[in-house]
């Protein structure tokens, strides 16, 4: 369709605008911009200040977190630090107790061999006292020898070397006693008996050695050592083995010590084991008396 001419006369004439219709559209206008604009900018304000709050709370966050990255940082380097201090210690405590203990073996070990080597030096001088046959001397030193520290061939050579000389001081002794014994010299006899005895109590003649030792002591009036001497010689075998008169002297030495319970009692046992003997009258008789002394 076309649009009318303004020259054509038979054209519809314009229709004319209100201006204060227009007026008041446009300031209808301009008030909702206005009001557009302002609700933008607070908006924009808004958004403003949530950013701003967002962004101080990331940069706490930041600070909060760098803050409690450096404790944690700084406690682990601190942990670390006290571990290695820790073990540092124990390994010095360690190296420590480990010198002290070598330390000690060592000196444990050096007075070891001092005590080895003075073991046998001294091992060594008893033997020189042995070899040369001063058995006295010997057995006298051989207790304080035998507590050395020895080894094993050492202590059983001096401990067999010993015996023998002991065996042979004590029969010297023996012997002695019994020449003194044969010529009636009673004390020296007694004194050589008691050396035997002390030197060597189970020689393989302790029936004789305790018989003749109990006769001299009775010959000697010592009553009560002479019991004693000549119990063991009967629990040795005397009465078998020396003379069957061992059990008759025991009696009287018993009797004569005045404990005559016992003394009768080895009366009957002497009669009852030898009624033959040339003491059994006496040792009748003397019965007889006891038990009529009750």
């Amino acid at each position: 369709m076309l649009a009318p001419d303004p020259l054509d006369a038979k054209a519809e004439p314009t229709s004319s605008i209100d201006p204060k219709r227009e007026v008041a559209e446009l300031r209808a206008l301009a008030i909702k911009t206005n009001n557009l604009v302002t609700a933008l900018n607070a908006d924009l304000k808004g958004i403003g200040r949530r950013l701003e709050q967002r962004e101080r709370t990331l940069t706490l966050n930041s600070a909060v977190a760098y803050v409690l990255f450096v404790v944690l940082l700084g406690g682990g380097f601190y942990v670390a630090h006290r571990l290695r201090v820790d073990r540092a210690d124990f390994e010095k405590e360690a190296a420590l107790r480990e010198a002290a203990a070598s330390r000690e073996a060592l000196g444990q070990t050096q007075r070891a061999g001092e005590e080895r080597r003075r073991g046998e030096d001294r091992a060594y001088e008893l033997y020189q006292l042995l070899r040369g046959g001063r058995a006295r001397d010997a057995v006298s030193k051989y207790p304080e020898v035998s507590r050395e520290r020895l080894s094993r061939v050492e202590a059983e050579v001096l401990r067999e070397g010993v015996a023998r000389g002991r065996q042979e001081l004590a029969y010297g002794a023996f012997e002695a006693g019994r020449q003194a014994y044969g010529a009636s010299s009673w004390k020296r006899a007694a004194q050589e008996f008691r050396r035997a005895v002390e030197i060597e109590p189970s020689p393989p003649h302790a029936a004789q050695l305790y018989y003749l030792y109990g006769i001299t002591l009775f010959k000697l009036a010592d009553y009560p050592a002479a019991a004693t001497e000549l119990e063991r010689a009967v629990e040795k075998g005397a009465e078998r083995n020396v003379q069957n008169d061992a059990g008759f002297y025991l009696a009287a030495a018993l009797d004569q010590a005045k404990k005559r319970d016992r003394a009768k009692a080895e009366y009957r046992k002497f009669l009852t084991k030898y009624p033959q003997s040339h003491f059994a009258s006496t040792a009748k008789r003397r019965l007889s008396e006891l038990e009529a002394a009750k």
